[in-house]
């Protein structure tokens, strides 16, 4: 947990370290009300989930002792909770990825955004923390000018897009050499994610063998996940000699819940493979009968994009990933 309490006045309100027991419910309250429509059309279940371990109150203390959740600062005024950040470590070498910053729309612009962004810095610094993430839309300026001010910067922007409606069931278009990728294919995949992704992002945050590698637990948890959400990843790559050039994934869901479709194409290869790669995902995807489907791509590959919005997706928003030395 982050600790210290910054009051600006008993009416203007205070900073002070988030307690699960006593604010999941009202940060989700929060959340949606900040970013509720973008969330629900990506897909995104964190409200419903901050809601569901609401429910559990005092039992997240005994959760919190056993496994630490994400801590932050929230913000309260007159009782009432009207600003969250939250502050999680990633990974063991002193990276923090800072999220859900919310100010309710009623308050914004009184400096507690700024405030609150002040006091978890000062308690990731305190832990021992050397960088700092976090992720902004392109079009919010008065964040941006925050977070400027603050001292980060760009290193990346995705973007986030989502298809509604219904996928007509279609024949998977047939693309030569394309086979289904397995988990011996893991190290192709991580040559894959190094060569598709920018340097600058890959300086920030390194693409790691473990996030690839087939281990016994990853292998239960996916088992889990099919057998009790039906949720299920598959992959398909295409190989030019011994290299693995493209590669489409998706991430289906019984049930109709929003699926996901990702791209990934070699610099070098880019131009002619992201159109037949989308559309047979999108063909596999018509199966499960999606009531929309989520898609992130970075705006370094701009051949995707198109390809993308020419299949009826629509961006939802656009986020620049950003980041903060505190060394």
């Amino acid at each position: 947990m982050i600790f210290a309490i910054a009051c600006v006045s008993e009416n203007e309100g205070c900073a002070r370290p988030a307690d699960p027991a006593r604010d999941m419910g009202a940060i989700a309250d929060l959340i949606e009300v900040a970013f509720g429509p973008e969330l629900e059309q990506m897909g995104n279940t964190l409200v419903a989930d901050m809601r569901s371990l609401a429910v559990l109150g005092p039992l997240l203390t005994v959760m919190e002792r056993v496994a630490p959740l994400a801590g932050g600062y929230v913000w309260e005024q007159q009782g009432r909770l009207v600003g969250n950040v939250t502050a999680a470590p990633e990974g063991a070498d002193g990276r923090w990825f800072v999220s859900n910053v919310a100010v309710h729309p009623s308050l914004q612009g009184r400096g507690i955004g700024r405030r609150l962004m002040e006091a978890a810095l000062e308690g990731i610094r305190r832990r021992g923390g050397r960088q700092v993430l976090l992720q902004v839309r392109t079009d919010n300026e008065p964040a941006q000018r925050l977070y400027r001010r603050l001292g980060f910067r760009r290193y990346d922007t995705i973007v986030e897009l989502a298809r509604h409606g219904p996928l007509h069931s279609r024949t998977q278009p047939r693309v030569p050499g394309l086979r289904r990728l397995e988990d011996r294919d893991w190290q192709a995949l991580l040559d894959l994610a190094r060569a598709t992704t920018p340097l600058e992002a890959q300086r920030v945050r390194p693409i790691e063998p473990q996030t690839f590698r087939p281990t016994l637990g990853r292998r239960l948890r996916e088992w889990c996940d099919a057998f009790l959400s039906g949720r299920q990843t598959t992959r398909w790559g295409l190989e030019q000699g011994s290299s693995l050039v493209a590669a489409v994934s998706i991430l289906a869901l019984s049930g109709g819940a929003t699926a996901r479709l990702d791209l990934a194409v070699r610099p070098q290869a880019r131009g002619p493979l992201e159109a037949p790669l989308a559309d047979y995902g999108l063909a596999a995807l018509a199966a499960w009968a999606p009531r929309a489907i989520a898609a992130t791509i970075s705006t370094s590959h701009p051949e995707a994009l198109q390809v993308m919005q020419g299949r009826s997706f629509v961006t939802v928003r656009s986020l620049d990933q950003m980041v903060l030395d505190l060394e």
